[in-house]
């Protein structure tokens, strides 16, 4: 061979060879076209809306994506990669039903996704913390349906959306930019053990949506435990309204792009945290409304705050999923459950208070629900402020949907306040949304209907107490005392722990929604009383919130020497009364005011009103029915474990009085200014001022073979407030005793850590 020529041809091979390897090179660096992780086999669109699917390819490449039933293109579209690599394709949507499709995607005419079993029906976004996190397989009703192998329908479609999606390898990375795919999403029907993941809220709530609509529903199960309102907003959002972003700023969770650390904002606070790498990945869905459980990370902010917030998320996420201009994203939303937010008694109702007010300025846009009357039930492991029973919750906002939405019923939000007015000493309180009118949802504890329980009073003096209710019209009610004869306003259901509540709306002679917690006015000064369900003598039972152990259903009254019972026979008021029959000469009655803890230690429970200072008086009313006098020998106060009080009874020399066996009612009135030390008539004195603190109660009685039954127990507020008055020596006593105390509980706690430290 010619030299010169072989040498051309190796010249030639080279290049050759180079100019491949460049080829397989170039082909290997170019992205392959995807769709984002958003989109899956089994998975939902929303009926007679565009079709959007989006993804990445290499610049230029041309996409197609057809809808395909029984094998024939119904629907098409295309688009080209974008220079970011990015594209979207939009074909027109197919209305709902029960029928699959097929979606195939094609980058330059060679197919890379198909997309199998595809529905279309009503789309809906879940979101919030974690009591719309909380999961089937954690939730009772879940777990039920895990157990006897009932899980869902096929024709309910879920998008699990982790909750914390991984970011730059970490899912304790946080985007400082909206993203838009989500790592580790993945679509399944109600069927699959994929289900148990999901949101057991959004579960219930579209699982009865799909059975009343006859129309597949998909579930967008987007939400993260702790999170504040604040996480789910965008930064454009937020920096585009004044209001919010002051309101961010004062509360520190505002963080400007400079500021932006990804491995150090706290995803659980921080503005837009969740927004960025769970929301706005969902843009190109459609939703025909969302479902919102969130608030107990924003229990204390200052009144308007969450408004302002909750105002900001419906717009902004009414632009992000293509509400035309002037239409906003439904959304339906709950109240809060039961529980104890610390020292500031009403921070919750103060919420709920707030809830109502949202709704009321756009019924159009919005519905509420009411879950005071859920069960409470919860786990340890997961703390008493995430109650188990979360099936009434996705019903009770599936009802909300069906009728705000589907034009079901036009009950379709909780009953809040119309107008009010005050006359002839009462407060008459009228609603929007009682449907058919209120009723008082019963017990079924007795054969006489309960009264409206949950409602309180109170003058000028912002003092509020007790109170008594009736339903006089369909959509109003009265409420009223007659020891408040200028009432100046009146509140139901504002209580931490509002279980006992019961004043509902009805449709077609079925029970509907609670009433939503209310104060008719703001008094300056304002003391509000936290329930006191053992006063009437007919509730056996409440839900006491103390912790992550101690939280529960406790009995309203207990006693020691005497059995305690409830009576329909004779009461004097409401449905029934507590009745004692004593098992020795002298026994005791005592409202169930204090657990026993941890440490061996008995202490007050969290949620109660413990500050008597504010009262003038305690009345009550008892009626002997056994065969001997008996005597109410004291009613002790207790402040402390070892320090109490006794009042003097009012035209009584002191702090008993004997109750003959006339089977007639007696009222027994007790005097809060004049309390004797320890019970002793010939003893130290104190006052009311002395009662900041109330420990527990105990009702002193002796007597033979006794038999009595009280009812009624009623608190009279001051006009004047209680002051420490130096000829009192008892206060004195009060401070000492504290210090005293204090020791003893130290030294009962170290007892208690020894005798269990080989346990």
């Amino acid at each position: 061979m010619n030299r010169k020529l072989f040498k051309v041809q190796c010249v030639l091979m080279a290049l050759v060879l180079t100019l491949s390897g460049l080829s397989l090179i170039a082909a290997a660096s170019e992205p392959e076209a995807r769709l984002y992780r958003v989109y899956g086999d089994r998975m939902l669109f929303q009926q007679n809306k565009d079709i959007i699917l989006a993804g990445t390819a290499a610049p230029g490449t041309s996409i197609t994506c057809e809808l395909i039933q029984d094998g024939q293109v119904i629907r098409s579209g295309s688009s080209t990669a974008e220079a970011d690599g990015t594209f979207e394709v939009t074909m027109p949507g197919v209305a709902g039903g029960y029928s699959e499709y097929d979606i195939v995607c094609k980058a330059d005419g060679t197919v890379f996704k198909t997309l199998q079993n595809v529905v279309f029906g009503e789309l809906w976004l879940a979101s919030g913390q974690s009591n719309m996190q909380m999961s089937m397989n954690q939730s009772l009703e879940g777990k039920a349906l895990i157990e006897n192998n009932q899980l869902g329908s096929q024709w309910v479609r879920y998008l699990l959306v982790p909750g914390q999606p991984e970011y730059n390898d970490s899912a304790n990375n946080i985007p400082l930019n909206p993203q838009n795919d989500v790592s580790g999403a993945v679509w399944c029907d109600g069927t699959q053990n994929a289900a148990q993941g999901a949101s057991a809220v959004g579960f219930f709530f579209a699982e009865k949506l799909q059975a009343e609509i006859g129309m597949p529903v998909g579930l967008i199960s987007a939400a993260l435990g702790g999170t504040s309102i604040y996480t789910w907003l965008s930064r454009q959002a937020i920096e585009n309204n004044t209001a919010v972003l002051n309101d961010t700023k004062q509360i520190g969770v505002y963080y400007s792009a400079s500021q932006w650390k990804e491995a150090k904002q706290n995803t659980f606070q921080d503005i837009t945290c969740n927004y960025n790498n769970k929301i706005h990945p969902l843009r190109n869905f459609r939703p025909a409304g969302m479902i919102w459980y969130q608030g107990e990370s924003n229990i204390g902010l200052e009144y308007g705050f969450y408004t302002r917030a909750f105002e900001l998320m419906q717009d902004s996420y009414s632009s992000l999923f293509g509400y035309e201009s002037g239409e906003r994203l439904p959304i339906v939303h709950t109240q809060l459950a039961s529980f104890d937010y610390g020292d500031n008694k009403t921070a919750l109702p103060q919420m709920q208070l707030e809830f109502a007010e949202i709704q009321k300025a756009d019924p159009a846009s919005r519905a509420m629900t009411t879950i005071y009357d859920v069960p409470l039930t919860y786990h340890p492991d997961i703390h008493a402020i995430h109650p188990l029973c979360k099936g009434p919750v996705g019903e009770k906002m599936a009802t909300a949907a069906l009728g705000f939405i589907y034009g079901e019923s036009d009950t379709y939000t909780a009953p809040y306040v119309r107008s009010y007015e005050i006359a002839d000493g009462s407060v008459y309180v009228s609603f929007n949304n009682v449907g058919d009118g209120l009723t008082v949802k019963q017990s079924n504890t007795y054969s006489t209907p309960d009264p409206i329980y949950g409602c309180t009073i109170a003058g000028d003096d912002g003092v509020f107490v007790e109170a008594d209710a009736e339903i006089v019209a369909p959509d109003t009610i009265r409420i009223y005392n007659p020891e408040i004869p200028d009432p100046a306003a009146a509140t139901y259901a504002y209580s931490e722990t509002n279980t006992t509540a019961n004043l509902f709306s009805t449709k077609d002679g079925e029970i509907v929604f609670g009433v939503a917690p209310f104060t008719t006015e703001r008094l300056a000064n304002a003391s509000h009383l936290q329930s006191l369900d053992w006063t009437n003598c007919e509730i056996q039972s409440r839900w006491h919130c103390n912790g992550n152990v101690f939280s529960g259903n406790y009995a309203t009254w207990q006693a020691k020497n005497a059995a305690v019972s409830f009576t329909e026979q004779g009461a004097y008021k409401g449905t029934a009364s507590l009745k004692l029959d004593a098992t020795a000469e002298k026994f005791t009655a005592l409202p169930t005011m204090i657990y026993l803890d941890d440490d061996g230690l008995y202490k007050t429970f969290d949620d109660l009103d413990t500050d008597y200072s504010r009262f003038k008086t305690i009345s009550f009313m008892i009626k002997n029915i056994g065969t001997e006098p008996i005597k109410l020998s004291s009613f002790n106060i207790y402040t402390s474990a070892n320090l109490w009080f006794s009042p003097k009874v009012e035209n009584e020399a002191g702090m008993s009085v004997t109750v003959a066996p006339d089977g007639e009612w007696h009222k027994v009135t007790l005097e809060l200014d004049t309390l004797y030390l320890f019970g002793r008539n010939n003893g130290f004195l104190g006052n009311r001022y002395d009662l900041k603190t109330v420990y527990k109660l105990e009702l002193c009685f002796e007597g033979e073979n006794a038999s009595v039954l009280l009812d009624d127990f009623t608190f009279s507020p001051s006009d004047t407030e209680a002051k420490y008055n130096p000829a009192n020596l008892g206060s004195a006593f009060r401070y000492v005793f504290k210090a005293i105390q204090a020791i003893i509980d130290f030294f009962a706690k170290a007892k208690y850590f020894l005798n269990n430290l080989g346990n």
